[in-house]
């Protein structure tokens, strides 16, 4: 999964934005800190978007600098997608395991 930001230089830095995550705005001093940076804000950003059951929007945006999701991201994603409206518990339980929540 990748998402592509812009970059602009604003006096002495570097501001990055997601036009498909537009709550996601970071910035540099360099132009190389701004794309680390921007990995950063995004994976953060999904991460939590997505432990807290909200809807990630598709990347769209095919402009800019391209910054690459970790696959553990992704796999979560792709993983709270397949299980839709149903709970750990039921589709442990349609498996035949046992689950318990800690």
């Amino acid at each position: 999964m990748v998402y592509n930001c812009t970059i602009e230089k604003d006096k002495d830095m570097f501001i990055v934005q997601f036009p498909d995550m537009p709550n996601i705005q970071t910035f540099g001093n360099t132009h190389e800190e701004a794309l680390a940076m921007a990995k950063e804000a995004l994976e953060g950003c999904l991460e939590s978007d997505i432990s807290r059951g909200m809807s990630i929007p598709s990347p769209s945006y095919a402009g800019g600098y391209p910054v690459s999701v970790a696959s553990h991201i992704v796999l979560s994603h792709r993983l709270r997608e397949l299980r839709g409206e149903q709970s750990q518990t039921e589709i442990a339980q349609r498996l035949g395991l046992s689950y318990q929540s800690y």
